[in-house]
């Protein structure tokens, strides 16, 4: 078996996630392949790279519209099936600031990680 035969990927899922406007190295990400596989499957079909950065108008959407909701960028980028930092960057460029957990409940999830004296065995 020759090595271009050993492996087998859909390339149409990966023209979707490309015209979706995503990388190289995600595509490859969420379809468990090599970056370098995917890399060379879009240089076969002479396709300009995605830089990351370009979004459609859909993506872009969405990821203001969750923020609208008051989701954190952990939660849209759970949402979204994204790094977190991705949507860190992409308010900040916009200028938005981004949507933080209040201290308090902050607070509270820290002190719901650690038994209070009371509960404590002596």
């Amino acid at each position: 078996m020759t090595a271009k035969n050993r492996f087998r990927y859909d390339h149409a899922l990966w023209m979707r996630l490309y015209r979706e406007g995503l990388y190289d190295a995600e595509i490859a990400r969420r379809t468990g392949a090599a970056a370098s596989s995917v890399y060379e499957w879009r240089q076969s079909q002479r396709l300009q790279a995605n830089d990351g950065r370009s979004l459609t108008p859909g993506q872009v959407r969405a990821r203001i519209r969750l923020h609208e909701q008051g989701l954190t960028d952990r939660e849209i980028a759970d949402r979204l099936d994204i790094n977190a930092m991705a949507i860190t960057r992409f308010l900040r460029r916009r200028g938005i600031a981004s949507n933080k957990p209040s201290r308090t409940s902050r607070l509270a999830q820290d002190r719901s990680a650690y038994p209070s004296a009371q509960e404590r065995p002596t």
